[in-house]
């Protein structure tokens, strides 16, 4: 695979390095471009954190790149969650603090849910009931009505990766190789929004 070397015109803002592993690997894949640390801002662990970024995220502007907001959607059961409420949101701080940015939020720029809910919908066909083991785990805690705790979305997506033998230290969010074709899909349809959103950017 040829990488393009070059100076790119956006800075992509994200949560978290999660977020960043995931991105590198798929511009690198479907773009055969190498993004670096440098071209992303990272605001912590909701998009509250901008206001701690707004300096850096003016920056940024004042060089000519255009600002790529990738965010979780989250879901209702969060402060100011859910795809068109988190949206809402956003937008409106970002006309308040003067600051030109486009929008997008996982998991595909349309529903509830956050980077490991998009993770869920583009693993390998051929995995997965891994997950329908899951839900039957899940039934069982909640058949036992002694307050178990089911797992979360990220735990599920460890699990996924522990079970098809990655090793201890290729599990973890940062680590994951989402270029290995036996695990991971970044051709599926469900990252089609994402291609579009990011397409006209790493292509300038």
């Amino acid at each position: 695979m040829s990488f393009v070397e070059q100076h790119y015109k956006f800075a992509l803002v994200v949560e978290g390095d999660a977020d960043k592993k995931f991105l590198k690997d798929y511009c690198a894949e479907i773009f055969s471009v190498n993004l670096t640390d440098q071209d992303f801002i990272k605001v912590g662990t909701d998009w509250r954190g901008l206001e701690n970024q707004k300096m850096h995220l003016s920056r940024r502007l004042e060089e000519g790149r255009t600002l790529l907001l990738i965010l979780d959607a989250d879901t209702p059961s969060h402060t100011q969650g859910g795809f068109e409420k988190r949206l809402i949101v956003i937008n409106e701080w970002l006309k308040n603090a003067k600051i030109a940015a486009q929008v997008f939020l996982w998991p595909n720029n349309s529903a509830d849910g956050q980077l490991e809910s998009m993770l869920q919908k583009i693993i390998v066909v051929g995995h997965f009931h891994i997950f329908s083991c899951f839900e039957k785990y899940e039934d069982c805690l909640r058949s036992s009505n002694k307050g178990y705790v089911t797992p979360d979305e990220g735990a599920k997506i460890y699990a996924y990766v522990e079970a098809l033998g990655v090793k201890k230290e290729e599990r973890n969010d940062v680590k994951r190789n989402y270029a290995n074709t036996q695990i991971w899909n970044l051709k599926s349809d469900f990252l089609h929004s994402l291609n579009q959103f990011l397409a006209p950017h790493v292509h300038a």
